[in-house]
């Protein structure tokens, strides 16, 4: 619980934009904005493609653990990139320092997770599929344009395909009040080829359409049980730890932390404060999934 709390309050902590003051500070807004430039020129990205992710490439550890503060910091940032049409996913590793791609690789058979878009070429092609729409009609529907899908990769539905097609699990949603999802209705599609695999109704009616609650707490979600109470972070004598950037000092410690788009928050470089001795070896990177 304690570590809970310092998280929380560590999360709200504000960190102030500044120049990188360690290998492993994570990318500040201009280095992304300088990961995508030099991407884009690039003569392989083509107008079609997108960007997935953009984060910090981490040096190697033992770089890491051999970094001083004058020394010189190598900064490189890692982007994964996906071209629908050609269903071409790729990874690129910028130089931040000389300014030019390091690395760019195309990951034969890979598909990227969720894209934004994904949710609109599904709906052009789930829509037009006459099982879809009869399927929808059963529930008393018959403007299409009152609802919604919403695609999502889907791995662990369907056995894995090398083929390398980018293939969803799509639901339908009420768009209008009361919303609500139209269960018992799921439809399996390939955004590569543009084809609805299959679409399984287990049922119809108003029987199959759960609404969602109206309000955001569980007030608005009948028989849900007691509301939870509130929680107050109170620190009369302010916090026992500082923050400097990224870096966090706290009691006879020190550690970085950051958000990372796929493992989210993650604490790097665990090590004792100067003043303290110590042969004990100490963690490089906690992870929080």
């Amino acid at each position: 619980m304690k570590l809970l709390l310092f998280a929380a309050v560590l999360i709200v902590a504000p960190v102030v934009a500044q120049q990188p003051t360690h290998p492993l500070e994570p990318l500040s807004g201009t280095e992304i904005a300088l990961t995508t430039k030099i991407a884009r020129a690039d003569s392989r990205f083509t107008p079609s493609t997108q960007f997935v992710l953009i984060s910090l490439k981490e040096p190697p550890k033992a770089a890491v653990l051999a970094w001083r503060p004058a020394a010189r910091i190598p900064r490189e940032g890692f982007a994964i990139l996906f071209d629908r049409p050609a269903n071409v996913t790729t990874e690129v590793v910028v130089d931040l320092v000389g300014k030019q791609v390091s690395s760019w690789r195309r990951i034969a058979g890979a598909q990227p997770w969720r894209l934004e878009d994904d949710d609109s070429a599904a709906a052009a092609i789930v829509k037009t599929d006459s099982r879809w729409q009869a399927a929808v009609r059963r529930r008393g529907i018959t403007d299409f344009t009152k609802v919604m899908v919403f695609a999502a990769p889907a791995e662990g539905y369907l056995p894995f395909e090398r083929d390398g097609s980018r293939r969803v699990v799509v639901l339908t949603d009420l768009k209008e009040q009361p919303r609500g999802s139209l269960d018992g209705l799921l439809v399996f599609a390939n955004l590569t080829t543009r084809t609805v695999t299959s679409v399984e109704d287990r049922g119809g009616g108003d029987l199959y359409r759960r609404q969602y609650p109206t309000g955001d707490s569980l007030r608005a979600i009948k028989d849900a049980g007691k509301p939870i109470k509130p929680l107050h972070l109170v620190q009369p004598e302010g916090p026992t730890f500082e923050v400097r950037a990224h870096e966090v000092q706290w009691q006879n410690w020190r550690f970085r932390f950051g958000m990372e788009p796929r493992s989210g928050l993650i604490q790097t470089s665990w090590e004792p404060s100067p003043s303290v001795s110590t042969t004990s070896p100490a963690p490089s990177r906690f992870t929080r999934h």
